[in-house]
Protein backbone atom coordinates (compact mmCIF):
# COMPACT_ATOMS: atom_id res chain seq x y z
CA UNK A 1 0.00 0.00 0.00
CA UNK A 2 1.57 3.12 -0.99
CA UNK A 3 2.28 5.65 1.86
CA UNK A 4 3.50 9.38 2.88
CA UNK A 5 7.33 7.15 1.95
CA UNK A 6 6.67 6.78 -1.26
CA UNK A 7 7.31 10.41 -2.04
CA UNK A 8 10.66 10.95 -1.25
CA UNK A 9 14.07 8.73 -1.99
CA UNK A 10 15.96 10.05 0.74
CA UNK A 11 13.59 9.22 3.82
CA UNK A 12 13.49 6.21 5.74
CA UNK A 13 9.70 4.16 6.65
CA UNK A 14 9.62 3.14 9.80
CA UNK A 15 10.62 0.16 8.74
CA UNK A 16 14.21 1.16 7.40
CA UNK A 17 13.74 0.67 3.76
CA UNK A 18 13.76 3.38 1.23
CA UNK A 19 10.61 2.87 -0.70
CA UNK A 20 11.52 3.27 -3.79
CA UNK A 21 15.25 1.22 -4.05
CA UNK A 22 12.63 -1.55 -3.12
CA UNK A 23 10.22 -0.90 -5.88
CA UNK A 24 13.80 -0.78 -7.80
CA UNK A 25 14.62 -4.40 -6.57
CA UNK A 26 11.08 -5.52 -7.74
CA UNK A 27 11.90 -4.51 -11.37
CA UNK A 28 14.31 -6.24 -11.48
CA UNK A 29 13.06 -9.55 -10.26
CA UNK A 30 10.24 -8.48 -13.01
CA UNK A 31 13.02 -8.82 -15.57
CA UNK A 32 14.18 -11.11 -17.92
CA UNK A 33 16.93 -14.03 -16.23
CA UNK A 34 20.81 -13.17 -16.72
CA UNK A 35 23.22 -15.98 -14.82
CA UNK A 36 27.46 -15.74 -15.00
CA UNK A 37 29.48 -18.35 -14.28
CA UNK A 38 33.39 -18.45 -13.44
CA UNK A 39 35.38 -22.09 -14.66
CA UNK A 40 38.98 -22.63 -14.24
CA UNK A 41 39.63 -20.06 -17.15
CA UNK A 42 36.91 -18.40 -18.76
CA UNK A 43 33.59 -17.21 -17.94
CA UNK A 44 30.41 -17.46 -19.51
CA UNK A 45 27.16 -15.04 -19.13
CA UNK A 46 23.97 -16.13 -20.34
CA UNK A 47 20.71 -13.64 -20.65
CA UNK A 48 17.28 -14.78 -21.45
CA UNK A 49 15.97 -13.00 -25.14
CA UNK A 50 12.72 -11.32 -25.16
CA UNK A 51 10.37 -12.13 -27.96
CA UNK A 52 10.41 -8.95 -30.33
CA UNK A 53 7.96 -7.74 -33.16
CA UNK A 54 8.26 -9.43 -36.33
CA UNK A 55 9.45 -6.67 -38.48
CA UNK A 56 12.09 -5.50 -35.61
CA UNK A 57 15.55 -6.25 -35.96
CA UNK A 58 16.95 -8.31 -33.01
CA UNK A 59 20.61 -7.47 -33.39
CA UNK A 60 19.77 -4.40 -31.67
CA UNK A 61 18.63 -5.81 -28.75
CA UNK A 62 21.28 -7.26 -26.58
CA UNK A 63 21.33 -7.69 -23.01
CA UNK A 64 25.22 -8.92 -22.66
CA UNK A 65 27.19 -5.65 -23.26
CA UNK A 66 30.66 -5.20 -23.62
CA UNK A 67 32.14 -2.70 -21.52
CA UNK A 68 35.93 -2.68 -22.63
CA UNK A 69 38.25 -5.14 -24.18
CA UNK A 70 38.39 -7.56 -21.12
CA UNK A 71 34.94 -6.32 -19.11
CA UNK A 72 31.10 -7.46 -19.86
CA UNK A 73 28.12 -7.01 -18.57
CA UNK A 74 24.91 -8.00 -18.21
CA UNK A 75 21.41 -6.71 -16.86
CA UNK A 76 17.93 -7.70 -15.39
CA UNK A 77 15.96 -4.85 -15.40
CA UNK A 78 15.10 -1.99 -17.26
CA UNK A 79 16.45 -2.07 -20.68
CA UNK A 80 16.78 1.81 -21.00
CA UNK A 81 18.61 1.98 -17.59
CA UNK A 82 20.89 -0.41 -18.82
CA UNK A 83 22.31 2.33 -21.44
CA UNK A 84 22.86 4.83 -18.80
CA UNK A 85 24.90 2.27 -16.26
CA UNK A 86 26.85 0.61 -19.47
CA UNK A 87 28.19 4.24 -21.10
CA UNK A 88 28.80 5.43 -17.51
CA UNK A 89 30.67 2.19 -16.91
CA UNK A 90 32.89 2.58 -20.33
CA UNK A 91 33.16 6.50 -19.47
CA UNK A 92 34.89 5.21 -16.24
CA UNK A 93 36.58 2.54 -18.16
CA UNK A 94 38.37 5.41 -21.01
CA UNK A 95 39.02 7.56 -17.78
CA UNK A 96 41.19 4.71 -16.17
CA UNK A 97 43.26 4.44 -19.25
CA UNK A 98 43.88 7.77 -19.83
CA UNK A 99 44.80 8.47 -16.49
CA UNK A 100 47.37 5.70 -15.59
CA UNK A 101 47.85 4.51 -18.91
CA UNK A 102 46.61 1.13 -17.92
CA UNK A 103 43.62 -1.00 -18.39
CA UNK A 104 41.25 -1.19 -15.60
CA UNK A 105 40.48 -3.81 -13.00
CA UNK A 106 36.86 -5.46 -13.41
CA UNK A 107 36.84 -4.80 -9.28
CA UNK A 108 37.67 -0.58 -10.31
CA UNK A 109 34.80 -0.59 -12.65
CA UNK A 110 32.19 -2.64 -10.90
CA UNK A 111 32.42 -0.61 -7.89
CA UNK A 112 32.53 2.94 -10.28
CA UNK A 113 29.58 1.56 -11.33
CA UNK A 114 27.92 0.74 -8.02
CA UNK A 115 28.87 4.05 -6.58
CA UNK A 116 26.70 5.62 -9.40
CA UNK A 117 23.70 3.19 -8.52
CA UNK A 118 24.05 4.06 -4.64
CA UNK A 119 24.22 7.67 -5.66
CA UNK A 120 21.00 7.93 -7.42
CA UNK A 121 19.42 6.48 -4.01
CA UNK A 122 20.01 9.74 -2.05
CA UNK A 123 19.61 12.34 -4.55
CA UNK A 124 16.68 14.44 -4.68
CA UNK A 125 15.04 14.81 -8.16
CA UNK A 126 16.52 11.20 -9.30
CA UNK A 127 14.96 7.70 -8.92
CA UNK A 128 16.90 4.82 -8.62
CA UNK A 129 18.27 2.52 -11.51
CA UNK A 130 15.84 -0.08 -12.30
CA UNK A 131 18.65 -2.89 -13.03
CA UNK A 132 21.08 -5.45 -11.29
CA UNK A 133 24.01 -5.99 -13.33
CA UNK A 134 26.55 -8.68 -13.64
CA UNK A 135 30.16 -7.60 -14.43
CA UNK A 136 32.64 -9.93 -15.29
CA UNK A 137 36.21 -10.44 -16.96
CA UNK A 138 39.77 -10.62 -16.41
CA UNK A 139 42.40 -7.82 -14.83
CA UNK A 140 45.16 -7.51 -18.12
CA UNK A 141 47.97 -10.24 -17.53
CA UNK A 142 45.69 -12.07 -15.33
CA UNK A 143 43.82 -16.07 -15.80
CA UNK A 144 41.91 -15.44 -12.56
CA UNK A 145 38.01 -14.93 -13.57
CA UNK A 146 36.07 -12.40 -11.67
CA UNK A 147 32.40 -11.84 -11.68
CA UNK A 148 30.79 -9.31 -9.35
CA UNK A 149 27.08 -8.36 -9.24
CA UNK A 150 25.15 -5.03 -8.60
CA UNK A 151 21.77 -4.19 -7.50
CA UNK A 152 19.62 -0.70 -7.62
CA UNK A 153 20.93 -0.21 -4.11
CA UNK A 154 24.50 0.03 -4.96
CA UNK A 155 25.82 -3.02 -3.71
CA UNK A 156 28.51 -4.75 -5.39
CA UNK A 157 29.43 -8.46 -4.37
CA UNK A 158 31.72 -10.96 -6.02
CA UNK A 159 30.41 -14.24 -6.84
CA UNK A 160 31.73 -17.70 -8.27
CA UNK A 161 28.57 -18.08 -9.87
CA UNK A 162 25.19 -16.39 -9.97
CA UNK A 163 21.61 -15.20 -11.49
CA UNK A 164 19.39 -12.16 -11.39
CA UNK A 165 16.29 -11.25 -12.69
CA UNK A 166 12.78 -13.39 -12.59
CA UNK A 167 13.15 -16.78 -10.88
CA UNK A 168 16.77 -16.14 -9.88
CA UNK A 169 16.42 -17.21 -6.51
CA UNK A 170 15.44 -20.17 -7.80
CA UNK A 171 18.08 -20.68 -10.60
CA UNK A 172 20.58 -20.07 -7.95
CA UNK A 173 19.54 -22.85 -5.63
CA UNK A 174 20.47 -25.18 -8.70
CA UNK A 175 23.90 -23.71 -9.09
CA UNK A 176 24.66 -23.80 -5.35
CA UNK A 177 23.37 -27.15 -5.81
CA UNK A 178 25.70 -28.54 -9.11
CA UNK A 179 28.38 -25.77 -9.16
CA UNK A 180 32.29 -27.32 -8.82
CA UNK A 181 35.47 -25.38 -9.05
CA UNK A 182 38.06 -25.38 -11.75
CA UNK A 183 35.07 -26.62 -14.34
CA UNK A 184 36.24 -26.34 -17.93
CA UNK A 185 34.16 -24.47 -20.48
CA UNK A 186 32.38 -26.83 -21.98
CA UNK A 187 31.29 -27.84 -18.20
CA UNK A 188 30.61 -24.25 -17.40
CA UNK A 189 28.39 -23.51 -20.32
CA UNK A 190 26.47 -26.88 -20.33
CA UNK A 191 25.76 -25.80 -16.23
CA UNK A 192 24.86 -22.22 -17.38
CA UNK A 193 22.34 -23.08 -20.51
CA UNK A 194 21.08 -25.77 -17.85
CA UNK A 195 20.02 -23.21 -15.25
CA UNK A 196 18.63 -20.88 -18.21
CA UNK A 197 16.49 -23.55 -19.61
CA UNK A 198 14.79 -24.47 -15.98
CA UNK A 199 12.75 -21.64 -16.52
CA UNK A 200 13.04 -20.35 -19.97
CA UNK A 201 12.18 -21.46 -23.01
CA UNK A 202 14.11 -23.57 -24.83
CA UNK A 203 16.09 -22.28 -27.99
CA UNK A 204 18.73 -20.11 -29.08
CA UNK A 205 15.90 -17.62 -30.06
CA UNK A 206 15.26 -17.07 -26.21
CA UNK A 207 18.72 -16.82 -24.97
CA UNK A 208 21.94 -14.83 -25.37
CA UNK A 209 25.18 -16.33 -24.49
CA UNK A 210 28.81 -15.16 -23.95
CA UNK A 211 32.26 -16.28 -23.18
CA UNK A 212 35.30 -13.99 -21.73
CA UNK A 213 38.84 -15.70 -21.61
CA UNK A 214 42.27 -14.03 -20.80
CA UNK A 215 43.89 -11.62 -23.17
CA UNK A 216 41.12 -9.99 -24.09
CA UNK A 217 39.35 -12.63 -25.70
CA UNK A 218 35.12 -11.91 -26.00
CA UNK A 219 32.98 -14.34 -27.98
CA UNK A 220 29.37 -14.40 -28.50
CA UNK A 221 27.82 -18.15 -28.66
CA UNK A 222 26.33 -18.86 -32.10
CA UNK A 223 22.75 -19.69 -31.96
CA UNK A 224 23.91 -23.19 -33.72
CA UNK A 225 26.05 -23.97 -30.96
CA UNK A 226 23.65 -22.89 -28.36
CA UNK A 227 21.20 -24.95 -30.04
CA UNK A 228 24.00 -27.60 -29.57
CA UNK A 229 24.21 -27.45 -26.11
CA UNK A 230 20.70 -26.94 -25.29
CA UNK A 231 19.97 -30.51 -27.29
CA UNK A 232 22.76 -32.45 -25.32
CA UNK A 233 21.65 -31.08 -22.01
CA UNK A 234 17.78 -32.34 -22.99
CA UNK A 235 19.49 -35.61 -23.96
CA UNK A 236 21.44 -36.04 -20.49
CA UNK A 237 17.88 -35.04 -18.83
CA UNK A 238 15.65 -37.45 -20.81
CA UNK A 239 18.49 -40.30 -19.61
CA UNK A 240 18.72 -39.51 -16.08
CA UNK A 241 14.90 -39.89 -16.33
CA UNK A 242 15.16 -43.12 -17.57
CA UNK A 243 17.24 -44.18 -14.75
Amino acid sequence: MYDQYDKSLSIFSPEGTLSQVEYALEAVKKGGLSVGMIGKDCIVIAAERKAVPKLQDQRTIHKILRIDSHIAMAFAGIIADSRSISDYGKLQSQSFRYSLDIPPTVDNIAKQMAFKMQEYTQRSGVRPFGLSCIIAGFDEGSKEPKLYMTDPSGQVTMWKAGAIGKNSDKVLGILEEKYKDNMNEDEVLNLTIDGMLQYVESGSKNMEVAVIRPGNEFRYVPDEKVDEIIKQVEDNKKKDEKR
